[in-house]
């Protein structure tokens, strides 16, 4: 993972190298998408953040937003425009205006961990599969940071 951060503020979010290949473990609503992901090379997910105050607003809230993951893919003789889409498994994170100052308010972060949740997958408009406990099939990844 790497978090750009200068004045208190965040740049920009990836995770580095993600291996796209895992999904395919999970995916079998299409074999040909299954087996074409698992040849897939690592890729970066790209993230926004959204900021937020706490009830009382001593607290800043925010959490990280995963981008979509396109992807072009040629499988069962044909080009395919394949949409992964993440969510942040309903993780939040809070600072006080004063821990947000810090130095290294970022770190204990990267040290617990980062968890996205895959969500859906997509070739083009049309809904490959769908992801999650109540579908019997979910993946959690999770991205750690080793202590600088």
């Amino acid at each position: 993972m790497q978090v750009d951060v200068s004045d208190n503020k965040m740049q920009h979010v990836f995770f580095q190298d993600f291996p796209v290949s895992l999904i395919s473990k999970v995916v079998d609503a299409d074999e040909g998408l299954s087996r074409a992901l698992a040849e897939t090379s690592p890729l970066a997910i790209t993230a926004r953040y959204g900021f937020d105050y706490d009830t009382d607003y001593s607290h800043i809230k925010w959490a990280f937003i995963p981008n979509v993951m396109l992807l072009q893919l040629n499988y069962n003789g044909a080009d395919h425009h394949i949409r992964v889409e993440f969510n942040n498994n309903s993780q939040y994170y809070t600072f006080t205006d004063e821990e947000l100052k810090q130095p290294k308010a970022f770190r204990p972060l990267a040290e617990n961990g980062i968890t996205l949740q895959l969500e859906t997958i997509y070739d083009g408009s049309t809904l490959i599969q769908r992801f999650g406990y109540e579908n019997g099939n979910y993946m959690h990844i999770i991205f750690k940071a080793s202590p600088l």
